[in-house]
């Protein structure tokens, strides 16, 4: 881009430029023959075939959508694993959950960000941030109170994988039957979940294991 030279403006006044994003264009017609996309399509049929459930698939190039597809059917399967031929078929606006890929393509760049402009130091205590971040005294296990950012997201904070705190029958102290009120942990706030899992009791002393847990990206976003 060139900006011309204006009466008036000399090189040392500053011009606040701004692009809007672009447009993506649809030119999928042009390459609805592609040999390389046939080997796609061919490949996720066959996996859905084969009891793979649905995908999406979409390539875009120098701002053109080039390839946009969609395959299989939404909740193909019952709980039980029995196939659903009747589900709906997935379509090009389907939304699906992207779970756990959300913590790597949000959470950890907004670390990553937070960190490159020195806002964030992963080697600072939890409760440099959160001063409520503490063990109690009733605590079996301690490490809250010295617990790290980098303990974090190493999932050696020593929290259990998922305490469910959707959930207000499920019992910590048997995840395989269902009791009435049994998690202490229980909300339906989003304003009350720092004070839930600062409630949670820790399942091993911080930095001595490796255990994946919800909680651990769950406490990273609260820090973000």
């Amino acid at each position: 881009m060139q900006i011309l030279p204006q009466k008036g403006i000399s090189a040392s006044d500053k011009i606040d430029v701004k692009l809007p994003y672009p447009v993506l264009i649809d030119n999928t017609k042009k390459y609805r023959d592609n040999d390389t996309f046939k080997a796609i399509d061919k490949l996720i049929k066959a996996g859905i075939k084969n009891g793979y459930p649905s995908a999406q698939i979409v390539v875009i190039h120098n701002g053109q959508i080039i390839k946009r597809s969609a395959y299989g059917r939404v909740n193909a399967y019952t709980q039980d694993g029995k196939q659903i031929k009747s589900a709906p078929r997935v379509t090009n606006t389907t939304l699906y959950d992207l779970a756990s890929n959300i913590k790597m393509w949000a959470t950890n760049m907004a670390i990553q960000k937070l960190v490159s402009e020195k806002k964030l130091n992963i080697d600072a205590k939890v409760n440099t941030i959160f001063p409520t971040f503490k063990d109690k005294a009733s605590d079996k296990i301690k490490g809250k109170t010295d617990l790290t950012i980098r303990d974090i997201l190493m999932h050696q904070a020593g929290f259990p994988a998922d305490p469910q705190y959707h959930n207000n029958n499920y019992d910590p102290n048997n995840s395989n039957k269902r009791k009435k009120d049994a998690n202490p942990v229980y909300t339906q706030d989003r304003n009350n979940i720092l004070e839930k899992i600062i409630a949670t009791p820790l399942q091993y002393k911080p930095g001595t294991k490796t255990i994946y847990s919800d909680v651990d990206y769950m406490l990273l976003g609260l820090i973000i």
